[in-house]
């Protein structure tokens, strides 16, 4: 057995998303990265309203934008940005599976759908990554330890990529091995564990030849299989626009002035981005399983929904804050109230939408929110005043999350906050 590898940094991961999303329901907020994850529950596929319904003419992407006065003027959506390393442009999967693990059949049969359905060209296409191949996938006979560390599983794949065992076939900068770890197994990247800390990651790793491959890694945080493909399809989507996080990035994080999304949604990959939107997971009509939508600049631009895929006939609304403070973080005194203008907008009409406000179950005692108004429509103006009660524990993470509400759909506008 080879030494341990070095320990890179915390790998780029899917932090606490099914509890972040729980909590979204109640309150608009993100749960702590330490939240037990609840049950998925039946899934269901999201419908328009009846009496949200579009002109009949007016139900393609394009022709949405065509609407006079919407949307109405508001600062931009994030752009995600890329820091100048590689995509997969033919990304080459392997599903990488245990023997004892009851599901392996279906996620290596997930592994070999995914690339050609509609949800890939909808997430992928506009950032360079092409369609990729498929190798067949791997079943490791060897049940593993309980607890395994990333760099237990780098090792592992440094091992089988060595030339001595041909199923795995031969790693390259477009491999991406899709890691599907058996039940009863947690996996730790430093101090944070899995189910935990964290639902899935994906990270990098050097092999002896001088390749770096990507890999993707799902715990089994829940039993049922729509959670592991909706882990697999954040993942799959952040490592093939990302698949060198530590060593080459490629599209890491968001435009500096959007700074704050990244901070308060853990993350500024393509698929973080998406994670608290109510609408965050769709049934994929090829792939019969729940796959994350995941963030598209060119939809962000437009001011249309910027998670994709999207529905065609719901139109896109949310609240966008003024920040003027350098970096697009919100500056509070304790005690000291500071007025935020909430610039509405929507891709076409529709009634007045709830607006709230809310921290982490761990902050929500730090802030209060009033807002001028509780709803309103495209092209208002309205006031939300935030007070900073007692300033806290500094976190990365520390904000809220401004929510517009309208029926069973919501969207999120995260705030990031420096404490002066």
């Amino acid at each position: 057995m080879r030494p341990p590898r070095p320990r890179p940094p915390t790998p780029r991961a899917l932090l606490a998303v099914w509890g972040a999303l729980g909590a979204m329901g109640c309150n608009g907020s993100a749960a702590p990265s330490g939240t037990p994850m609840p049950d998925l529950g039946a899934p269901t596929d999201l419908a328009r309203p009846p009496d949200l319904e579009p002109p009949a003419d007016l139900v393609t992407f394009h022709d949405l934008v065509l609407l006079p006065g919407y949307p109405a003027p508001h600062p931009p959506l994030p752009q995600v940005v890329s820091s100048g390393g590689p995509v997969l442009q033919s990304p080459e999967l392997t599903a990488v599976t245990w023997q004892s693990d009851p599901m392996r059949t279906s996620l290596s049969a997930f592994v070999d759908k995914v690339g050609a359905s509609g949800w890939w060209r909808a997430v992928a296409s506009e950032y360079g990554v092409g369609a990729p191949t498929v190798r067949p996938a791997v079943v490791e006979v060897e049940r593993p330890a309980s607890t395994l560390d990333d760099r237990d599983i780098q090792n592992l794949l440094a091992d089988r990529l060595d030339g001595t065992h041909p199923e795995y076939g031969r790693g390259s900068a477009q491999s991406l091995f899709v890691v599907f770890l058996p039940p009863r197994v947690a996996v730790t990247t430093g101090r944070e564990r899995s189910c935990v800390d964290f639902a899935a990651y994906h990270s990098e790793v050097g092999l002896d030849d001088g390749t770096t491959v990507s890999y993707a890694v799902m715990p089994r945080c829940q039993a049922s299989l729509d959670s592991l493909t909706v882990s697999a399809s954040h993942e799959l989507i952040e490592a093939a626009t990302d698949p060198r996080p530590f060593s080459l990035p490629a599209y890491l994080t968001v435009d500096p002035a959007s700074a704050g999304w990244a901070r308060v949604f853990h993350g500024g990959e393509v698929a973080d981005l998406c994670q608290f939107d109510s609408g965050a997971w769709i049934r994929s009509p090829e792939l019969g399983r729940l796959v994350q939508r995941s963030w598209s600049n060119e939809a962000a631009r437009q001011s249309q929904d910027p998670c994709v895929p999207a529905s065609v006939n719901d139109y896109y609304f949310n609240a966008a804050p003024v920040i003027v403070d350098a970096g697009g973080l919100l500056e509070l005194q304790v005690g000291v109230p500071r007025d935020v203008e909430l610039d509405l907008f929507s891709t076409g009409p529709l009634p007045p939408w709830g607006l709230s406000a809310g921290a982490s179950p761990s902050l929500d005692s730090v802030y209060d929110f009033a807002f001028s108004s509780p709803t309103g429509s495209n092209g208002d103006r309205v006031t939300m005043t935030v007070t900073l009660k007692a300033a806290g524990t500094p976190s990365f993470n520390q904000g809220f999350i401004i929510t517009s509400s309208l029926g069973f759909l919501s969207h999120p506008w995260p705030v990031a906050v420096r404490v002066r």
